[in-house]
């Protein structure tokens, strides 16, 4: 009896430290902290490298969060590509392609990227600014 509790407590562990991974080989340019953010929350694998991104491909990609018919698995893919989309190209090139949104993309993308710094504790404060705006 006690090799079966022993069994189990030590599968139990294996299970757990693999669970509690690190992020430690985090791509360049990303830190370890948005590595982390971005596997727990927006799907992304840790060894996946950053994707980069023309000003006209990343005013795209904030476009399409304003589609109506973004629900489901189309909404969280969305939110994912945006997060990537903001931990890569940084908050300064970020902001300012979200500066140039309508109101409505702006709140979509609110929306879909706010866990990073409410849930994750990131900082972007050029976009959180241009976040904001619209409550002004």
């Amino acid at each position: 009896m006690y090799s079966r509790v022993l069994e189990a407590v030590v599968l139990g562990s294996q299970v757990m430290l693999a669970a509690c991974g690190t992020y430690s080989a985090a791509p360049p340019g990303i830190s370890p902290d948005e590595t982390r953010a971005l596997v727990a929350g927006y799907y992304w694998q840790p060894r996946a490298q950053p994707s980069s991104y023309t000003p006209e491909q990343l005013d795209a990609l904030l476009r399409c969060s304003g589609d109506p018919t973004l629900d489901g698995e189309y909404a969280e893919a969305q939110a994912s590509r945006l997060a990537v989309a903001l931990v890569s190209v940084g908050d300064k090139k970020f902001a300012e392609a979200l500066s140039r949104q309508s109101t409505e993309v702006k709140r979509m993308v609110g929306l879909f990227i706010s866990p990073l710094w409410t849930r994750y504790g990131l900082h972007y404060p050029r976009t959180q600014a241009v976040l904001q705006e619209k409550y002004i």
